[in-house]
């Protein structure tokens, strides 16, 4: 199972056609980098992530994530955050984490549908990635 790959740095499940709310991710605390991307990941947003307190990179590009990004300030060591294409996926980029992720790529170019973007953020620069 892989909630006993304890010492697990990387993991990446993309292009993955597993229908569900996602692996069990609270034991892989010494996760580094996390990509979903392309995952038929379906429900709120895994809340198990924001324990991830070792996490660099998180990809949850082209989810069928759904609900408010919850409050990932304990993330201190992320550095790349994309939750692009994610269309039914809402909510604000904390404050705190925006003063985390000061040299931090995120990309949260069409959330929502495709003329509305879902979620806030006051740090973020989205016409470094958006093509509107």
């Amino acid at each position: 199972e892989l909630g006993l790959l304890t010492d697990l740095r990387k993991l990446a499940l993309e292009d993955n056609a597993i229908v569900d709310s996602g692996p069990p991710l609270q034991n892989l605390t010494e996760l580094t980098s996390l990509s979903l991307r392309y995952h038929f990941l379906r429900g709120p947003f895994p809340p198990e992530i924001a324990l991830l307190t070792k996490l660099q990179r998180l990809d949850l590009r082209s989810t069928d994530v759904s609900g408010s990004l919850p409050a990932l300030d304990q993330l201190t060591q992320l550095k790349y955050l994309d939750v692009s294409h994610s269309k039914n996926l809402t909510g604000t980029i904390p404050e705190q984490l925006c003063a985390t992720l000061k040299t931090a790529l995120i990309d949260i170019c069409t959330t929502g549908n495709t003329t509305t973007q879902l979620i806030e953020c006051s740090c973020c620069n989205t016409t470094e990635w958006c093509a509107f």
